[in-house]
């Protein structure tokens, strides 16, 4: 279809052009000129390394040339450079043909994509993945012709799927976990790990493995700083009887022996610690974390559709097989490893290495390994403890406990709701109200305090084996002995400063062995050394009778009455006896800690007001969110909004039509009226107001 013109001589006889006979020298311009005229058969391109020179391309050819790709882009919804080539469709012209008739589509360096269809398929499997905290194969969503190229898979990946996902969904912190998560393209396979599969491994599989290799590798270390005293020992009585009698009563130097075991000696005993020592070696893997094929193996028992990948590449190497144990830093060149075929490698294991291997878990291991030999040095000197956590878990989860958002956050919680009830009962014409708000407080926000700094005195004691209650029934019974150690106990979970409720919460025993019930509060007092247990009865005392078992007393004309409670000793007595009792200060709630407590607590609210659909769900965050706005008080229990709408009626700040709106919503969700139409939405615009004061209704 191409006509060469370029001339080196003269040419002989003649061509035909377009029905136009052209011959000898007017070759060139002939055909040139042809392509100027209104109804052109083709176009001539000049060479530019020589004048003389033209490319003879007729219309028809470049007219096939664009149905072509147009008809397999439409297709196909992509394009490749080797296909065009094959079409005999140079580099330079593929964008130009492609770009004039899809204007959607995304040119890569090994491909042109259509972004309606590509993007979109992958897209969809992308959410999903991360919907269902899982991962995805994008082969199965990817034309095979696309694979080649690693680079185009993690631009179309991280350039446009994620980006868009992004965008759909508010929110910085979503956006950062979907940026979280992993691709692992290994030969042909090319997979995309969402970041809550990565955060759920992180949480679930890897705490159990590390607290299993630092007994272990405790164990080893120790085994090896027992068998360096022994050649210390043993050395130092060989130089002492290095000196002999000899006859005549003199002594002189026996002759040396020089023996290979003495040699030894002297090689393994240099002045350091163990931690300077390459004890690793011992065990065939790398140092100082869990072996790679263990953490791979414990992943493929939770993902088999993962273990089906990787058993294509080999499937996973047996902890026994030392010769080609995977390593976390894969090197090419290792000893012994061109002796395997394909030994240790795969998409599993990549995905360990980029997901997991990070400083923090290899922190972990490291902390594991010395807390199981500060253990085993505490057994040595007498010191036995019958708990059976691991020293990994135990340090895991009293840091956890003294993390800002678990204690320091629960004793800022007390005194913010503690501050609310206060203010309003001194300003409460009605004594009952702000008697049941005190009530409440004490058998909710402060009992849930208390269940908190008991159940951790009792792990961090090793007290009670599970014979102290805080519920109502047995399943409510402490739970520092979950057997799942990959989840933390409910004591040392962060706090939720959006919370609108409490738990239930009851103090009792198990019953004694002749099946007589315990009291609580002695039992405290007794299990706990020092006064931590009396700290910890008078807690309870001050949050009043209902709380635990053996508050109800019986008056001098028979009534049962339960023992009532005192917020402001409560108050009194956490900030002066959390040091004693639990080893950590009372965080005190500053003005500049208040209102970053506040501002949080606010944020998360109107984020669930955003997302509530029912209408007694919105009436009550609306009203909450107004309150604190205008009186800068944190109200958590949604039974008083009908008191605080009261309030709320005599505030200069809210217009009266605001009111009458928020008590028509709340009078006819009670009276299950039908509900207006809009009403709903405009009561929630209310909430989300940024001041309610400048609030104009439309």
């Amino acid at each position: 279809m191409c006509l060469d013109c370029t001339l080196p001589g003269e040419l002989h006889g003649s061509i035909g052009v377009g029905g136009v006979r052209v011959s000898g020298d007017n070759t060139a311009s002939t055909a040139s000129s042809l392509t100027t005229q209104r109804d052109s058969y083709s176009s001539t391109t000049a060479t530019p390394t020589l004048q003389t020179a033209a490319i003879y391309i007729p219309n028809l050819y470049t007219f096939m040339q664009r149905k072509s790709v147009h008809d397999f882009f439409k297709t196909n919804g992509y394009i490749t450079v080797k296909t065009c080539r094959s079409m005999g469709i140079s580099d330079g012209r593929i964008g130009d043909y492609v770009s004039k008739l899809f204007p959607k589509a995304i040119c890569l360096s090994s491909a042109i994509i259509n972004s309606d269809i590509i993007v979109s398929l992958i897209e969809s499997a992308v959410q999903e993945s991360i919907l269902s905290n899982t991962f995805v194969d994008l082969k199965m969503h990817l034309p095979e012709a696309l694979w080649a190229d690693k680079d185009d898979v993690s631009k179309i990946l991280y350039d446009f799927v994620l980006p868009n996902l992004t965008e759909e969904r508010s929110g910085a912190s979503i956006g950062k976990s979907l940026a979280d998560g992993v691709d692992v393209i290994y030969g042909e396979e090319a997979l995309y790990f969402s970041s809550g599969m990565v955060r759920c491994i992180r949480e679930t599989i890897l705490p159990p493995l590390v607290e299993t290799y630092g007994k272990s590798r405790a164990k080893e270390i120790d085994f090896a700083m027992s068998e360096v005293k022994k050649q210390k020992s043993s050395s130092s009585c060989h130089e002492e009887g290095e000196l002999t009698p000899a006859k005549g009563g003199k002594s002189k130097k026996s002759k040396k022996q020089p023996t290979r075991g003495k040699r030894l000696s002297k090689k393994t005993v240099p002045a350091v610690s163990f931690t300077e020592r390459d004890l690793s070696s011992t065990a065939g893997y790398a140092s100082g974390v869990v072996p790679l094929c263990q953490v791979a193996k414990r992943i493929a028992e939770k993902y088999p559709d993962l273990s089906g990948i990787q058993d294509a590449h080999g499937g996973l190497v047996d902890d026994a097989n030392e010769e080609c144990l995977p390593q976390w830093e894969n090197d090419d060149v290792r000893s012994g490893r061109e002796n395997v075929e394909d030994g240790g490698e795969g998409p599993l294991y990549e995905f360990c290495r980029r997901a997991l291997y990070t400083l923090k878990f290899q922190d972990a291991c490291d902390r594991a390994v010395q807390a199981e030999l500060d253990k085993i040095i505490s057994t040595k000197q007498g010191l036995v403890s019958s708990r059976t956590d691991g020293a990994s878990r135990v340090r895991s989860i009293e840091d956890a406990f003294e993390d800002p958002s678990c204690f320091a956050a629960a004793c800022q919680q007390v005194q913010m709701f503690a501050k609310s009830v206060l203010a309003l009962s001194s300003c409460c014409d009605n004594s009952e109200i702000a008697a049941r708000l005190e009530h409440d407080f004490l058998t909710g926000c402060a009992a849930n305090f208390a269940r908190r700094i008991t159940e951790y005195c009792l792990f961090k004691n090793d007290v009670g084996g599970g014979i102290f209650i805080f519920g109502p029934d047995k399943e409510s019974s402490s739970d520092q002995k979950r057997e799942d150690h990959s989840v933390l106990p409910s004591f040392c979970l962060p706090v939720d400063v959006a919370t609108r409720s409490f738990n239930n919460v009851y103090l009792s025993c198990t019953p004694a062995a002749d099946g007589k019930s315990r009291d609580p509060l002695s039992l405290l007092r007794q299990e706990f050394p020092g006064s931590v247990g009396i700290g910890l009865a008078r807690m309870w005392m001050l949050c009043g009778g209902e709380c635990y078992l053996g508050g109800k007393k019986t008056s001098g004309d028979g009534n049962e009455l339960f023992q009532k409670g005192n917020l402001k000793g409560f108050l009194c007595h956490v900030e002066e006896s959390c040091l004693s009792i639990c080893g950590l200060p009372f965080k005190i709630l500053d003005k500049k800690g208040e209102k970053q407590v506040m501002f949080a607590r606010k944020r998360s609210l109107k984020h669930a007001l955003q997302l509530a659909c029912e209408g007694k769900d919105v009436v009550n965050l609306s009203i909450l969110l107004i309150f604190q706005q205008v009186k800068h008080l944190a109200i958590y229990n949604s039974d008083y909004t009908n008191d605080i709408l009261d309030m709320l009626s005599t505030e200069k700040r809210i217009s009266h039509d605001i009111f009458l709106k928020l008590k028509e919503l709340q009078d006819s969700l009670q009276q299950t009226k039908e509900v207006p139409d809009g009403l709903i939405e405009k009561v929630r615009t209310f909430g989300l107001s940024k001041d309610i004061s400048k609030h104009i209704m439309e």
